[in-house]
């Protein structure tokens, strides 16, 4: 199945890519998307912790599992004082 992954701010530039669209097993997770994503692209965290999703516009769980043309969101919360 099809689906197309945006990434944002930090990982964006960790990524080296702004948008993809990734062909995934049926039945994948947002967990297993971020493991498959970690592979291709070396840059990005080993750790989910920290790396926030939206799929469709709306927040979700790491065992969200995707549907066929889900629009995936991936970024990190950048903190500061």
């Amino acid at each position: 199945m099809h689906i197309n992954v945006t990434f944002s701010s930090l990982s964006r530039i960790l990524a080296g890519v702004e948008q993809e669209i990734l062909v995934v097993p049926e039945g994948t997770t947002v967990d297993r998307l971020f493991r498959i994503l970690g592979q291709k692209h070396q840059n990005l965290p080993q750790d989910i912790k920290g790396t926030y999703f939206l799929v469709n516009g709306h927040n979700c769980t790491h065992d969200l599992v995707l549907a066929e043309g889900d629009q995936v969101l991936i970024f990190q919360l950048l903190g500061g004082g």
